[in-house]
């Protein structure tokens, strides 16, 4: 018996249509990543972009309390130079109440209370650049606006 061992044919070279699928999906696999990456960087932006919309909510309740209590805190005082006028047309009229008159006196005139307004939100979101990821291009017209006024407010 004749023991010829049947050699097979070395590895044929693959054809060329392996190499273009595999080009295909390593193509694929690289575009689809860049798509997640962007995906995955929109909502982080839009994630951030609600945070400084939350902050902004609360430094507008923030002003608002300061501001009510300004103005509760101005009513008290203007009260204060009408009792001094009470009391000076008294002292005119021949009751004099040296106590009361140096009391209001020293107490209020001049003396009333500010408004300070709290921009720190709106200045993150203008320093950050982050101001143009807002979609609603009105909203931010109407902030920038809002807040031009209330600096020149607590300016004046």
């Amino acid at each position: 018996m004749e023991n010829q061992s049947h050699r097979q044919n070395p590895a044929k070279p693959s054809p060329w249509g392996n190499y273009v699928k595999e080009f295909i999906l390593i193509l694929l696999a690289i575009t689809l990543g860049f798509f997640v990456e962007n995906y995955r960087e929109d909502l982080a932006e839009k994630d951030m972009v609600r945070g400084y919309m939350q902050e902004l909510v609360g430094n507008l309740e923030y002003d608002t309390i300061r501001c009510q209590r300004n103005l509760d805190n101005n009513q008290i005082i203007f009260r204060g130079p009408d009792s001094l006028r009470k009391e000076l047309k008294a002292a005119i009229e021949g009751r004099v109440n040296t106590n009361q008159l140096y009391y209001l006196a020293f107490k209020y005139p001049g003396r009333f209370s500010r408004a300070r307004f709290n921009t720190t939100a709106m200045s993150e979101l203008k320093n950050s650049g982050s101001i143009r990821l807002i979609e609603n291009k009105e909203l931010v017209n109407h902030l920038g606006d809002y807040y031009q006024r209330k600096i020149f407010a607590a300016e004046s």
